[in-house]
């Protein structure tokens, strides 16, 4: 636990992924990262579904902020009582550039997609290490 590998999503999801066996693997995500690679922190390995699994933490970086307002806030605003949010971009006052911000997505996936981070990605893959995918 806690090795980092580089994943590489089939360009083609196998169908065996949806059925209830794997209903522990991200699906949406995976689709928005067919074809792609990514580096993946190990957290956890079940080794007892066939196939095997790991759950791990990938690091993203994301030009998009939310940020939740609390009651204070709320009231301060005007806004009739519940729950708000203000989602948008970070950029300095003085410029108009974008800044990234970090983000971190959990994911489950096959253990046969985790390769060694010394291994060269496949050239068929896109990089999808620091996208907002």
């Amino acid at each position: 636990m806690g090795e980092t590998y580089r994943v590489e999503v089939p360009q083609r999801l196998p169908p065996e992924l949806s059925v209830p066996l794997w209903a522990a693997v991200d699906w949406p995500a995976l689709m928005l990262l067919q074809g792609c690679w990514f580096e993946l922190t190990v957290l956890d390995i079940e080794a007892t579904r066939a196939p095997a699994t790991v759950h791990g933490i990938r690091l993203l970086r994301r030009t998009d902020v939310v940020l939740p307002l609390n009651s204070a806030q709320v009231a301060e605003l005007g806004l009739p009582a519940g729950s708000y949010e203000i989602a948008g971009h970070v950029r300095p006052l003085d410029d108009e550039a974008v800044v990234s911000m970090p983000a971190v997505q959990t994911v489950t996936m096959p253990v046969r997609w985790l390769h060694t981070l010394a291994s060269k990605p496949s050239r068929d893959h896109r990089d999808a290490s620091y996208s907002g995918l």
